[in-house]
């Protein structure tokens, strides 16, 4: 079943989305203590330290990935030939064995070239269509802001709580 597109988002959302996330997820490694970083998340058992490598990496990805979403257009789903596990596997890897500062620094990195690259993005750009799975004819904005910005954003939440 196709997922809903509730709101077309635009370049600004996207922009904005990338500065939020930015801002937490520097608030975020600046606290955690090295308990917090051990500490087993609700993600299928990954570290605190591990989800923040994931969300690390996802950032890596951004400009490539929704650039390749868009080539291939609407009618060509390209969840498919997307190997998740393999890309999870890779965007965690050695990353866990970075300092908290080290993963800070590379979080920063990634999602600020990938918030110049947005900022550098013709206002159509954003509007253009593509399919990831149950993302049917998702604007590239929209798939931008749910499966990165957003994901990213529960992600920190999950590892950043000290609920049981």
């Amino acid at each position: 079943m196709a997922a809903t597109q509730l709101a077309t988002n635009r370049k600004q959302d996207v922009i904005e989305g990338l500065e939020f996330l930015m801002q937490q997820a520097d608030r975020i490694a600046t606290r955690f203590t090295d308990d917090d970083w051990t500490r087993p998340s609700d993600h299928g058992g990954w570290t605190a330290k591990q989800v923040y490598a994931h969300v690390t990496g996802l950032g890596a990805l951004i400009p490539q990935f929704v650039e390749g979403y868009v080539a291939a257009g609407p009618a060509n789903d390209i969840g498919p030939k997307t190997p998740i596990d393999d890309i999870n596997a890779g965007l965690v890897g050695d990353r866990t064995k970075a300092s908290p500062r080290e993963l800070g620094d590379e979080f920063a990195k990634n999602y600020g070239a990938a918030l110049d690259w947005a900022r550098k993005q013709p206002d159509d750009f954003f509007a253009k269509r593509g399919t990831l799975g149950g993302y049917e004819n998702w604007t590239a904005a929209d798939l931008l802001v749910t499966a990165f910005v957003m994901h990213a954003v529960a992600h920190l939440y999950n590892a950043s709580t000290r609920f049981p």
